[in-house]
């Protein structure tokens, strides 16, 4: 199951967002331009397209694990604008 593409972008109002355990993957520009300031990606999370976080400019922190298939699917306009933290 996933969050597809789009599906929040745009939603300022969104600012804490739980990835749910059947949600395996997240789709393009799944939150690009939201309100989300902080958020854990879980270790069962498989699949990430690209720009999920485009112009989220409040995000301020992503957490995840050493392992997970998201270290490398950050885009550089978020490296550039935070610094990641792992778990």
């Amino acid at each position: 199951t996933s969050i597809g593409a789009s599906a929040f972008d745009g939603c300022r109002a969104i600012t804490e967002f739980t990835i749910p355990e059947q949600i395996t993957s997240l789709g393009y520009g799944a939150f690009s331009s939201s309100g989300i300031r902080e958020l854990f990606i879980p270790p069962w999370l498989g699949s990430v397209d690209g720009m999920v976080f485009g112009s989220s400019e409040n995000l301020q922190t992503l957490h995840f694990q050493a392992n997970s298939l998201f270290r490398g699917a950050i885009t550089e306009e978020l490296h550039d604008a935070m610094e990641p933290k792992e778990i």
